[in-house]
């Protein structure tokens, strides 16, 4: 493997594993079905909605809408078959939510991570541009 592709490599991990980007094999095996063979958009929002908050790494900001549209933001905390708790970035807790009360999360990537993706892509350009100059 040349080293250009295992810095494209690095990247592309450091991309998908720091945004949150939930696995695929991130299912929930107690998952119901309706009847009919279906499940309705309330359980796919749910089903959702706890995939989200399972894969969300701790340190990752997140803003809860509530179905009474109140807007929480916080890190997600103590996580379980019912719920999480949300806590502040000092780790105090600020409440616990049950995911039936939720409308909608969004993850907020980090400028911390922003910044060492743009970093590491200035880096392999800056090193393709220098190689390709002197000739390698």
């Amino acid at each position: 493997m040349t080293f250009q592709k295992l810095i494209a490599t690095g990247v592309a991990t450091l991309l998908t594993s720091s945004s949150g980007v939930p696995s695929a094999f991130a299912g929930d095996p107690h998952e119901q079905v309706q009847p009919g063979g279906g499940k309705t958009d309330q359980d796919q929002n749910l089903m959702e909605i706890k995939k989200t908050i399972s894969s969300t790494h701790k340190k990752t900001p997140v803003t809860i809408t509530l179905l009474d549209t109140t807007k929480l933001k916080g890190r997600v905390s103590q996580v379980t078959d019912k719920g999480f708790t949300l806590v502040d970035e000092k780790g105090t807790k600020l409440r616990d939510i049950s995911y039936e009360e939720i409308a909608s999360v969004s993850r907020q990537v980090s400028k911390k991570v922003i910044f060492g993706v743009i970093a590491g892509i200035a880096g392999v350009i800056t090193y393709a541009v220098l190689r390709s100059s002197i000739g390698g």
